[in-house]
């Protein structure tokens, strides 16, 4: 018997006799508490038990895990599942100079995504302009194998005067 078939019993079965039926290579209590306590209906339930996985014989748990698990005086018609988050897509090359483009524009994210492919390009003809004109950090001019010392050739930030309120479209 898996892992995933004594999860389902856990939540299904109404009486405990199938827990004498399992062997104890089978029953592994680190694992089915981990899933308990990620589950959102069994959450506070099983926190009970977190002292008892490692001192408990892997049997006891099981009834103890059992007993626990009760919705409303009643076991549920089927086992709950649990999605894990997903890795996060990795972001774009440039997104540390992206983020700042469009708080100094503000812009929106649709604006953005439309000009990511020609603010890229630009990017990419002049890396070290680019890099010190938003002021970014020394280790990430490293990690695209840019010389630090190219920052001091551009100086200082121009200013970029931004029209405000009615004068904006006058």
């Amino acid at each position: 018997m898996n892992t995933f078939e004594i999860l389902k019993k856990l939540f299904t079965e109404k009486t405990s006799k199938w827990i004498l039926d399992v062997d104890d290579e089978y029953i592994k209590p680190v694992l089915i508490q981990r899933f308990l306590v990620l589950n959102n209906q069994s959450m506070k339930k099983s926190r009970i038990l977190n002292k008892f996985v490692f001192t408990l014989s892997p049997k006891q748990y099981l009834s103890a895990a059992w007993s626990i698990l009760f919705f409303n005086n009643k076991k549920l018609n089927k086992a709950p599942f649990i999605r894990y988050p997903k890795k996060k897509k990795s972001d774009e090359k440039y997104s540390f100079i992206h983020d700042k483009i469009k708080r100094q524009f503000k812009m929106s994210d649709t604006d953005l995504r439309i000009m990511l492919s020609y603010i890229n390009n630009a990017i990419e003809k002049d890396k070290p302009a680019w890099f010190s004109y938003y002021g970014i950090p020394k280790k990430i001019w490293k990690l695209h194998d840019l010389d630090v010392d190219l920052m001091k050739l551009y100086g200082d930030r121009k200013k970029v005067e931004v029209k405000k309120g009615l004068d904006a479209f006058f």
